[in-house]
């Protein structure tokens, strides 16, 4: 199940959630936007400048909130967090994105702000495998089946800092990843697209 497949092994791929005809709609609503220099962040480096952060909460992006409401992924993030499904922040949507190797566990200090005397902030910690259930879901637009552009992980190491093995996802339009934000990940430069939701079990 993929359910498991995403405990396990840090991500889960679900296809063809979404029609072409959509993911269309969303490059050119993209395209639009970085159209006009004001929207680039000229003053970051190239892999970095084509960012909307929040980007489904902006009105010109109200057709892209489809993405909230896709029977495949809320179905699957319902069941894994216990009907207890909640979208908390990001949204962002990227063009060319590119990063090396990290994890997106900004949520790791949350033991400093809490009452959880449990939660000591150890993101590989027995607790933290049982309790945390917060995942990113990223909707791809473009086909990366035939190339190596689409996200890459280290399936595993969302559970120690041990494993090295690299992966790159082969994505088709209309995919979507779901995956464990403690996972190792990077983004190389490509013509692509992205939006990004993420569900929280609180």
């Amino acid at each position: 199940m993929l359910g498991d497949q995403l405990k396990e092994q840090g991500f889960c791929v679900l296809k063809d959630c979404f029609d072409s005809q959509l993911a269309l709609d969303t490059i050119n609503d993209i395209e639009s936007w970085f159209s006009k220099s004001e929207n680039v962040f000229s003053n970051l480096p190239e892999g970095r400048r084509f960012a909307i952060p929040n980007g489904l909460n902006i009105p010109f992006f109200e057709k892209s909130k489809f993405a909230l409401n896709i029977p495949k992924v809320t179905n699957l993030l319902k069941e894994i967090t216990n009907d207890n499904l909640k979208y908390c922040h990001h949204f962002d949507i990227h063009k060319n994105l590119s990063s090396d190797w990290h994890e997106d566990t900004q949520f790791k200090h949350i033991g400093r702000y809490s009452n959880q005397a449990a939660w000591d902030g150890n993101i590989y910690s027995e607790d933290a495998q049982n309790n945390l259930k917060i995942y990113r879901v990223a909707f791809y637009l473009e086909d990366h089946s035939d190339d190596p552009y689409g996200l890459s992980v280290k399936p595993r190491s969302h559970l120690s800092k041990g494993e090295d093995q690299e992966l790159t996802i082969h994505t088709e339009i209309g995919d979507v990843i779901i995956f464990d934000p403690r996972i190792q990940h990077r983004g190389v430069d490509y013509e692509q697209s992205k939006l990004k939701a993420c569900g929280k079990n609180r």
